[in-house]
């Protein structure tokens, strides 16, 4: 199954998220924040990352540059 990171400020949604991926196999990373999932990303390989590009501030379009500058494709 794939490696997932789950960066979403919510936690009662970030935990649910992960729940349902994890019941099914996958292999489930969170963070709470942008800056979080930017670390986690920079020392750590994922197959998916699963967020909410309106994380707090101007985190998420920072996260998006971030993952634009590590080759990640945008899927919707």
């Amino acid at each position: 199954m794939a490696r997932i990171l789950v960066a979403e400020s919510d936690r009662a949604i970030r935990e649910f998220i992960a729940g349902i991926l994890a019941e099914v196999g996958h292999d489930v990373q969170t963070c709470g924040n942008g800056i979080e999932a930017s670390v986690w990303l920079a020392s750590s390989a994922i197959d998916v990352l699963v967020t909410d590009m309106v994380l707090q501030g101007t985190q998420g379009l920072l996260l998006s540059q971030h993952c634009a500058d590590l080759g990640f494709r945008r899927s919707r």
